[in-house]
């Protein structure tokens, strides 16, 4: 007797629809992307809300912009609050607007989120974001969910990351499943992506060498190093790890669609 006729073959497809079973899509939202002061193209996410709550938040927190009021009502909890009137509660003090797409690692990640003078501070046992001594609530992303690292393109973020840093995998990636949470996939701009993964980087100082391709190599990565440093005043020159973008790759527009 066929399997047709015991009924496993529509079984088999029900259990196979399940499994590639797609997550729902809560939002679209858009970077547009330069390199350098040159515009590449837009970059549009899909982002995952039910499956992602806590991390699409702060993604879309980020999106938006923080603000004063944010300010305001976490420090109203420690009992400290500053009287601010409601105009400079509305202020956007820092967004994904200029931020910085700064470290490619080609078939890994493209990692992006980095807010230029934004750094984290604590008080007692409290994490804060320091925006010009301003402080705002900062809390670890502890966030788990199913889905995989199975594809390229994929919106990530690391579990017990502090900070608006995020990342996009080049490849499928299953070994990242334990330690990021999928939030999102690009829809959008695979043709930025690959841009960006073209740019030169800064190479593992364990494989750099005599030779002269690695010689030509320093002295290209010396002049953007320079270039950035004393032309464009951008203080992340100085700093040096290994596959940082040798490009300043910034988004300089973004929001929902």
């Amino acid at each position: 007797m066929s399997l047709a006729a015991l009924g496993v073959l529509p079984l088999l497809s029900s259990s196979s629809a399940v499994q590639k079973k797609q997550p729902v899509i809560t939002d679209r939202v858009y970077f547009d992307i330069s390199v350098g002061n040159e515009y590449i193209g837009r970059m549009v996410f899909d982002l995952y809300g039910k499956d992602a709550p806590e991390t699409v938040s702060t993604f879309l927190q980020f999106l938006k912009g923080l603000r004063m009021s944010d300010r305001s009502m976490s420090m109203e909890d420690d009992g400290a609050s500053d009287v601010i009137d409601s105009d400079e509660q509305q202020q956007v003090v820092v967004s994904y607007d200029f931020s910085l797409f700064y470290r490619c690692s080609p078939g890994f990640l493209l990692e992006g989120g980095k807010i230029p003078n934004l750094g984290l501070t604590t008080v007692g046992d409290t994490t804060f974001y320091d925006v010009g001594g301003s402080l705002i609530n900062a809390k670890p992303q502890l966030e788990t969910n199913s889905l995989k690292h199975s594809e390229r393109g994929l919106l990530t973020r690391k579990i017990f990351r502090v900070g608006p840093e995020f990342a996009i995998t080049l490849a499928e990636r299953s070994d990242l499943d334990a330690s990021y949470t999928v939030f999102g996939k690009l829809e959008k701009g695979y043709d930025v992506l690959q841009t960006i993964e073209n740019l030169p980087v800064i190479a593992d100082n364990r494989r750099e060498n005599n030779s002269l391709s690695s010689q030509l190599f320093q002295w290209q990565r010396n002049l953007f190093l320079s270039l950035g440093r004393d032309v464009f005043h951008d203080r992340r020159a100085d700093e040096i790890y290994p596959n940082k973008l040798l490009r300043r790759v910034a988004v300089i527009g973004c929001g929902l669609l």
